[in-house]
């Protein structure tokens, strides 16, 4: 594994040293919450959780996790397609966006939260549901990572959480790598 991956901005250390297994996957989520890189590393000291690295709405890369190290990021994981993809084998990719939105007394909020939040761009329905757009610098970020990251570890299968035994809902419908 790569210490740094290529076309990283920024690398702020999240203090993980856990050697993983080998990588057979590549794992995209969104953060639910407009966060900074700052705030993350905190949230991920805090509850033990992470990302391998984030693709901010002005398509800067921040790693957090050396790619060849553990990251918490998918739970129990789980298979998909004859593949056991989990958090030991797999990078795990977070865009910052909040996903999935209800528009509830004229104001958005994120489903099970009471607080208003102000989505960042207009709002996108996909199948009666309303998702916070991704912006083009995140897509065409997104898509240079994935490519650096399958010229260091070969051609590796992208999911989505989603895609994984459970509840989640991201990337959700608008992310297209």
């Amino acid at each position: 594994g790569v210490l740094f991956c290529s076309g990283v901005d920024f690398f702020l250390d999240a203090g993980v040293r856990r050697p993983a297994r080998e990588i057979n996957s590549i794992v995209l989520h969104y953060t639910v919450f407009p966060v900074t890189p700052q705030a993350l590393v905190r949230i991920f000291e805090d509850r033990q959780v992470g990302y391998h690295l984030l693709v901010g709405r002005d398509g800067s890369v921040t790693q957090f996790v050396r790619v060849g190290d553990r990251a918490a990021h998918v739970g129990r994981g789980g298979e998909i397609g004859g593949i056991f993809v989990n958090n030991s084998t797999s990078i795990g990719i977070s865009f910052d966006n909040m996903g999935k939105l209800n528009f509830v007394e004229n104001r958005y909020v994120i489903p099970g939260l009471r607080a208003p939040v102000a989505p960042r761009g207009e709002p996108v329905e996909v199948d009666g549901v309303l998702w916070e757009p991704y912006t083009d610098e995140q897509l065409d970020a997104g898509r240079r990572l994935i490519a650096a990251l399958h010229d260091e570890y070969g051609d590796l299968p992208v999911f989505g959480h989603s895609d994984l035994p459970g509840f989640k809902d991201d990337p959700g419908p608008l992310l297209s790598l």
